[in-house]
C-alpha cells in the first residue's frame, strides 16, 4: 500500500484545486498511483520495495538515535561521577588538614566550619562567575550599541 504523509496530500489537495487539476502539476495523485499499481504487477512491487525501504530506514534512524541519546547519558553520568569522585576527595582533604590544626574547638567544630566555609567559598566563586558573565554580555560593542530610549519614541515630551 503507497501511503503520503499529511503535508504531501494537503500540497496535492491546493494543487487540485487551485491550479487545476494534479494533471497539470505532473505530480501523480494517490489514486493514479494505485491504478499504476493494480495495473502493471511490476510496478506494484517497485512500490512495495520503496515502502519497505523506507520503513526499515525510519526504524534504523530510530535505534540509531536511540544509541546515540543512551552513550550522550553514559559519558554524562561518568564526567558527573568524576566530578562528584573530585569533589570528595577535595572535602576529604579540607576536613583532614583542618583536623590536623590546633585549635581550641573540638574536631567535630572544626570539620563543621570548615565545610560551611567551602561552600560558602564555592557560592560566592559561582556568583562571581555569574555576576561577571552578566556585566560581560551586557557591555556594550559594535554590534551592541548603547540605546538610546528617546530615538525610537512616538511621543518624546514625557521622556527624560
Amino acid at each position: 500500500m503507497v501511503s503520503r504523509s499529511i503535508g504531501q496530500r494537503l500540497l496535492e489537495w491546493v494543487r487540485t484545486n487551485t491550479l487545476g487539476g494534479a494533471e497539470q502539476t505532473g505530480d501523480p495523485t494517490d489514486q493514479a498511483l494505485m491504478a499504476q499499481a493494480i495495473q502493471d504487477p511490476a510496478q506494484a512491487q517497485n512500490l512495495i520495495a520503496i515502502e519497505r525501504a523506507r520503513a526499515e530506514n525510519i526504524l534504523q534512524l530510530e535505534t540509531a538515535r536511540g544509541q546515540m541519546r543512551l552513550r550522550m547519558a553514559a559519558r554524562l553520568g561518568l564526567i558527573g561521577l568524576g566530578a562528584l569522585l573530585i569533589v570528595v576527595a577535595a572535602v576529604a582533604f579540607v576536613m583532614n588538614r583542618a583536623a590536623s590544626l590546633r585549635l581550641s574547638l573540638p574536631a567535630a567544630g572544626t570539620g563543621s566550619v570548615t565545610l560551611a566555609g567551602t561552600m560558602l567559598l564555592s557560592a560566592l566563586a559561582w556568583w562571581g562567575k555569574r555576576a561577571h558573565t552578566r556585566r560581560r554580555s551586557a557591555r556594550t560593542n559594535e554590534g551592541n550599541p548603547p540605546e538610546n530610549h528617546t530615538e525610537g519614541d512616538q511621543n518624546p515630551v514625557g521622556a527624560p
